[in-house]
Parts: structure tokens; C-alpha cells; sequence
């Protein structure tokens, strides 16, 4: 799974911690740093947690592997386990617009298409996607209830 932060000038800096949650946790390792207007993680690069698997299974995936999620459903239970954490050091103002590259295969775009993501202790927010043509894509489409 990789995930950007990308800086969008035009904003104010009220949505940047929003933007940014999936990589920030105090459990983390390295320390990942905006370098301008982008700043990328690459989850494969730290431990991979709980129900997570590391294959090379499907192709169009970028880098040396991805990640998959072979654990049960937790729709309901946001945070219950495989929990990555990541630091990140973002110095520049502005709003950040939080992007995950994914792929799910569950004919039916609205299933099997979630993960959770939160910053620093707060609130879980669900990150999906389901737009047409989705399905069986690597894509960048990313959006938040």
C-alpha cells in the first residue's frame, strides 16, 4: 500500500491534519518527511502487523511487494488490530490531501473497500473507494466518510 500527502497551495492549514492521518502513530520507527509538496509511505517498509500479508500476488502493484488484508471484517471495530504506525514531519503550511493507491476485488464496489485511518489519538475516520471501474484497478481514488 503506498500512500502521498500532497500539499494543495491554494488551501488554508486547517485540513492538514486531517489529510496526513493514516501515517502518524507513536509506535513508529523512521520518521518519513514532506520533501515540498509531497510526502510518501510506503507501508511495506515497516512491520507489518496482525492479518496483513506481504505477496506479489496480483500484478500492477508499485515497488518490491504489497500489502493485503487476509483478516476478518472489522467494519465495526475500528482500530480492533493490525495497526501500522508511522511518523511523519511535515513543516510546511497549507492543506494536505491524504491519497492511498489500493485495489479490491469484490464485485461489488461498496464491499470490501475500507481501512481506518486517524492521527495522533483522535477519531477514526473510514478511508474507501468505489467508483466505477474500481474493481479488479490499482487506483488512487481515495475518499473519507
Amino acid at each position: 500500500m503506498r500512500i502521498t500527502a500532497t500539499r494543495h497551495p491554494l488551501r488554508t492549514l486547517g485540513a492538514a491534519a486531517a489529510a496526513c492521518a493514516l501515517v502518524s502513530a507513536a509506535s513508529a520507527q523512521t520518521t518519513y518527511i514532506a520533501q515540498g509538496d509531497l510526502l510518501v509511505v510506503e507501508f511495506e517498509s515497516g512491520t507489518i502487523p496482525g492479518d496483513w500479508t506481504e505477496t506479489v500476488s496480483t500484478p500492477g502493484f508499485v515497488g518490491d511487494s504489497f500489502i493485503r488484508w487476509d483478516g476478518p471484517n472489522l467494519f465495526n471495530q475500528p482500530g480492533a488490530q493490525g495497526i501500522f504506525g508511522f511518523n511523519f514531519e511535515v513543516n510546511q503550511g497549507g492543506e494536505w490531501i491524504l491519497s492511498m493507491r489500493n485495489r479490491h476485488e469484490n464485485p461489488d464496489a461498496t464491499e470490501e473497500n475500507d481501512v481506518w485511518i486517524r492521527m495522533d489519538g483522535g477519531s477514526w475516520v473510514k478511508t474507501f473507494s468505489n467508483k466505477d471501474g474500481s474493481v479488479g484497478a490499482w487506483t488512487w481514488e481515495s475518499r473519507f466518510d
